[in-house]
C-alpha cells in the first residue's frame, strides 16, 4: 500500500495484478481508487508475460507496476516477464510474504520486495520492504514505530541494524532449521505421493525457497473436505478471499482457486506425521481411481 502510494505519487501508476490471489491484499489499494489490473496466470503459477505486453503497449504514457507472487513460499518463475520489465521500466514488485527470509537468497536487481515480519519473528503483524530497484528517494513515513509495531523498513534498516541484531540473538539459524525442515518434509512427501495418481509436479524446486504448504491438484474438487474430515490440515487458497472481481475472465486463477490443494508440511511435523498424510491421500487415490 504505501509503495503504491509513493509511486502513485510521483507518476500516474497502473498496477498490474496476478487475478489468483487474497482480497485482503488488494482491498486496501481499492478503497484508495488505484488503477488494479488484474490478469491471468499459467499453469505454473507464473504470470503470462504476454498479458503484460498487451497492458504496457495499450499505456505506454503511464508508468506501470506488477505485483509478482511467490505462491506458498515456492519459488515461481517468472525471468522472463522480470527480463521485459526490466528492458522496458515496469516496476516490479515482489510478494514474498509467504515464504521466511533467505539470508542466502540474491535479491533481483531492479525489483521492490514485500516480506511478513511475524513470519521472520514472534509478533503479531508487520512488513518489511526492500528496495533493491534504482529509486534512491523512496521515503515512507512511519506512524507508528516501535519493536511490536513496525510498519515499514528501509532496505538500509534492514540490512544494517536488523540482521546483525537477530544474527546475534540466533535467528538466522533458527529460520534455516526452520526451512530445511520445510524442504525434507515437503521432499519426502513428493517421494510418498509418487506412486499415487496425485498429482503433485506444479513446483520442483525447493532449494531456494522454504516451503510453506504442498500443493496437489484435486480435479474432483472433494479432496479437501475428505482431508479434513479425516484430521488433515489441508486447505485450499485463497478460499473465501478469493477477489471480488468476475473470475470467469481469468480462467487459470479461477481453477486453481478450486483445484488446488495444500499439504501441511509445518517443521513440527515428523516423517510419521508426513506419511499419515500420504497414508491419507493413497486411501483417498484408491477409493476414487
Amino acid at each position: 500500500f504505501h509503495l503504491m502510494k509513493y509511486l502513485n505519487n510521483k507518476e500516474k501508476t497502473i498496477l498490474i495484478v496476478p487475478a489468483f490471489m487474497c482480497a485482503s491484499t488488494i482491498d486496501p489499494l481499492l478503497q484508495k481508487h488505484y488503477d488494479i489490473r488484474y490478469v491471468d496466470i499459467k499453469e505454473d503459477l507464473s504470470i503470462d508475460e504476454n498479458q503484460i505486453r498487451r497492458i504496457h503497449d495499450q499505456n505506454r504514457k503511464y508508468n506501470i507496476a506488477v505485483l509478482i507472487v511467490n505462491y506458498f513460499g515456492l519459488e515461481i518463475n517468472n525471468l522472463k516477464l522480470i527480463d521485459y520489465a526490466n528492458k522496458n521500466n515496469i516496476r516490479i514488485i515482489i510478494d514474498n510474504s509467504h515464504l521466511i527470509y533467505n539470508y542466502d537468497y540474491k535479491l533481483l536487481k531492479g525489483c521492490f520486495y514485500i516480506y511478513s515480519f511475524r513470519k521472520q519473528i514472534p509478533i503479531t503483524y508487520g512488513g518489511v520492504l526492500i528496495n533493491n530497484s534504482n529509486t534512491n528517494d523512496l521515503n515512507i513515513k512511519r506512524k507508528r514505530y516501535n519493536v511490536f509495531s513496525i510498519k515499514e523498513f528501509s532496505y538500509q534498516f534492514f540490512k544494517i541494524l536488523l540482521i546483525p541484531l537477530i544474527s546475534y540473538v540466533g535467528y538466522p539459524k533458527y529460520l534455516k532449521n526452520v526451512a530445511n525442515k520445510r524442504k525434507e518434509n515437503f521432499k519426502l512427501l513428493k517421494k510418498f505421493l509418487s506412486n499415487t495418481n496425485i498429482t503433485h509436479t506444479l513446483i520442483e524446486n525447493v532449494n531456494t525457497f522454504s516451503p510453506q504448504v504442498f500443493p496437489v491438484i484435486d480435479k474432483s474438487g472433494k479432496l479437501n473436505d475428505w482431508l479434513r474430515k479425516n484430521k488433515i490440515g489441508s486447505y485450499i487458497w485463497p478460499g473465501n478471499e478469493i477477489l471480488k472481481v468476475n473470475m470467469n475472465n481469468y480462467p487459470i486463477s479461477k481453477k486453481m482457486s478450486e483445484i488446488l490443494v495444500l499439504l501441511p508440511i509445518h517443521q513440527g511435523l515428523n516423517s510419521e506425521d508426513i506419511f499419515l498424510i500420504s497414508k491419507k491421500i493413497s486411501q483417498w487415490d484408491i477409493k476414487n481411481h
